[in-house]
Parts: structure tokens; sequence; C-alpha cells
């Protein structure tokens, strides 16, 4: 194998456990689907304001897409964890938290 695979391979896990992309939001019958694209995550939870952040463990819903369900009957703050670290996505939406950084809103638009 040639130094130039060699130093390819290395980096390989790196590019795999960066760049979560594509976020969106599906919402049903007072219910809201969150999908998150982030194909080199181990694991992936959404945590809202509606119940003091717990995080919700999300699931595999193939091609790297994860998706994670909440009741959504009213507007709050979220954000997601990748593989245990504070991840937030681009977002129409956002507002201090308390530790100087931002979290994404949801709201219900009528």
């Amino acid at each position: 194998m040639t130094v130039r695979r060699l130093a390819g391979l290395a980096l390989l896990p790196v590019f795999l456990t960066v760049g979560c992309a594509t976020h969106y939001i599906r919402r049903d019958d007072g219910r809201a689907a969150f999908f998150l694209r982030c194909p080199g995550a181990r694991e992936v939870a959404l945590a809202t304001s509606l119940d003091g952040f717990t995080p919700h463990k999300a699931h595999r819903s193939g091609s790297g897409q994860w998706v994670a369900t909440v009741d959504a009957d009213r507007d709050f703050s979220y954000f997601y964890l990748v593989d245990g670290k504070v991840f937030q996505p681009d977002c129409r939406m956002a507002e201090a938290d308390d530790f100087g950084g931002t979290n994404c809103v949801y709201t219900i638009v009528p």
C-alpha cells in the first residue's frame, strides 16, 4: 500500500464522524419527527426544552439518516447530541442558551 493510500485511510474516520448535514422536521397530528443526516454517527439523540432537555434516542432510518419523534403541541427549543456531543444544525430560528451557545427553536405556525 502506498503512503498516500495509508494517509487517506487514516483520515477516513475523521470524515465519517464530522459533517452532519441536512436537518428537517415533519409535523403530523401534534407530533414532530426530526430528521438529521449524519452518516458517520454511532448514536444520535434529540434534546428539547419540553422536558428539561432529556435526550430522546433517535433511530437510524437508513443511508445515514436519524429520526427522533416528540410531542409538539407548543413552541420549544432543541439541539441534537451526536456521539455524546452537542450539535446544532442550521435552523431558521435560534435563541441564546444559558451556556453561551444557542439552541434551535421549534414554533407552531398557526
